[in-house]
């Protein structure tokens, strides 16, 4: 990707899963961030394991990236 995000690039949550609680978070995104909230994965391992659509799920990973929500591990 242009951004320098591959399928080997790790991710985490960058902030504590408490802190999520009470946002407005879509079911999609939802989802892949609780995938993150007990381990670090690389994105390939999240293409693998998630129900969405590749291009949607580089959707997720590249705006949470961009908040703060999901930081490189």
């Amino acid at each position: 990707k242009s951004n320098g995000l591959s399928t080997a690039t790790r991710l985490k949550l960058g902030v504590k899963l408490e802190e999520l609680i009470g946002r407005p978070i879509q079911p999609n995104d939802a989802f892949v961030l609780t995938r993150l909230a007990g381990t670090a994965l690389t994105v390939g391992e999240l293409i693998q394991i998630c129900p969405l659509p590749e291009n949607e799920l580089w959707q997720v990973v590249e705006r949470h990236l961009a908040s703060g929500i999901l930081i490189r591990a």
